[in-house]
């Protein structure tokens, strides 16, 4: 791996012992870990954060995470984003790859299968978009102009 290493997984999730349990799991491994249970503060912590993984529930109690996911590909085409949801219905998988997950999980769940998939989008990824890309595609962006019109909207 190049010496920008991309390990840094935001964890949204509103149920508080799944998401100890992921950031747990994910610490153990070697992943830096940041946690959510809301939608709009995970959107908020986005700048400062600039986490490389989302792993992300559906249904959180302040914004659809759809609707989260849709936002934040607005704002980062080349973030991870990964939800993890008891929601398993065929529809919710194929519109969650649809509008830009890089994999799907339903709970309950494996922990060591859910860092094989994170590893392996983030290999995968690796050379695609790079963190380099990443940083000026962010820029171009205007991620913070973008965040502050959303909360502006919102509040």
């Amino acid at each position: 791996m190049e010496s920008l290493h991309r390990n840094h997984v935001l964890i949204v999730e509103d149920d508080d012992n799944i998401r100890r349990f992921v950031s747990i799991n994910l610490e153990r491994n070697g992943f830096t870990v940041t946690e959510s249970a809301l939608g709009a503060t995970a959107l908020q912590s986005l700048a400062a954060t600039r986490p490389d993984v989302v792993v992300l529930d559906i249904m959180l109690p302040d914004i659809d995470g759809f609707e989260f996911c849709r936002k934040l590909r607005e704002i980062d085409p080349y973030i991870v984003i990964v939800f993890l949801t008891a929601r398993g219905q065929d529809l919710d998988k194929i519109r969650g790859l649809e509008l830009g997950a890089d994999d799907y999980i339903v709970k309950p769940f494996n922990p060591l299968e859910l860092i094989a998939r994170i590893r392996t989008v983030l290999r995968r990824t690796q050379h695609a978009g790079g963190p380099h890309a990443r940083c000026s595609s962010l820029a171009r962006s205007g991620l913070i102009w973008m965040l502050t019109s959303y909360l502006n909207l919102t509040v």
